[in-house]
């Protein structure tokens, strides 16, 4: 595999040289750049397999690159050194980004992943997504990526109506009723989704409060939701959930 580091910082690229010496005999670093402008022209000149691609340079930015060196034809994993919105726009587009300085474990996971991943159209629609989210006017990323067993979709947030746990799997139920069915957990989306007014309502359960239609009392408690289904809402969640609901519509 043909590696190239696009990075504004030169001690950086040495330092990510040295990482890749120690941690990747099967990658080959085909060169490496420091500005946007250089980096298109390293891209077209060497053809590489997975880029590291800093976020933030002096003539512009990674996302202004892959705007100019459309279709993308690699793997990307973003360096940074900013925990800033962006990360959050990262983490639902499903794209890999290290922070700085870069941990040695984290970047041999990105690159396996990087490796085992062939489909040139997941990267396409991923980087769709995150070039989506991170232009969104109220900084807040409008779509994730879901990954199931044969395909990669772009989601647009408002359109899941709940999450439903399965093992380590999760099934999404969205508004088109489409199910889609990733494996990562449920608690994986809670952290990523709690701020969007996604509700945990059970231990097997979360739902966007947008599609909730009513609390139900029998059996202890239960929220029927736009869809017709009917979840189990825990006795301890009952409160905090008519306490978020009341922030919502007030």
């Amino acid at each position: 595999m043909k590696i190239a580091i696009i990075d504004d910082e030169a001690h950086h690229r040495s330092y990510l040289k040295e990482l890749l010496a120690d941690c990747a005999s099967a990658m080959q670093l085909v060169g490496e750049a420091d500005s946007v402008s250089s980096g298109i022209s390293l891209i077209r000149e060497t053809r590489p397999d997975i880029l590291l691609l800093d976020v933030e340079m002096q003539d512009g930015t990674g996302f202004d690159l892959l705007q100019k060196i459309q279709p993308v034809e690699f793997q990307v994993i973003f360096t940074t050194a900013h925990q800033s919105f962006a990360i959050q726009a990262f983490k639902f587009s499903a794209i890999d980004y290290l922070l700085k300085p870069v941990e040695n474990n984290e970047l041999v996971t990105a690159l396996q992943r990087a490796s085992e991943n062939k489909r040139l159209s997941d990267v396409q629609v991923q980087l769709t997504a995150l070039m989506g989210n991170i232009q969104s006017l109220s900084n807040e990323p409008r779509k994730i990526v879901l990954k199931d067993a044969e395909n990669i979709h772009l989601v647009a947030i408002s359109d899941i109506i709940r999450l439903e746990a399965a093992n380590n799997y999760t099934l999404f139920c969205l508004a088109d009723q489409r199910k889609i069915i990733v494996s990562k957990t449920l608690k994986d989306y809670e952290r990523l989704l709690e701020e969007h007014f996604f509700f945990r309502c059970h231990q097997s359960h979360l739902i966007n409060l947008h599609y909730l239609q009513r609390i139900g009392k029998k059996d202890g408690g239960s929220v029927i939701m736009k869809d017709n289904s009917e979840l189990p809402l825990a006795i301890r969640k009952r409160d905090a959930l008519i306490e978020l609901l009341e922030k919502m519509f007030s």
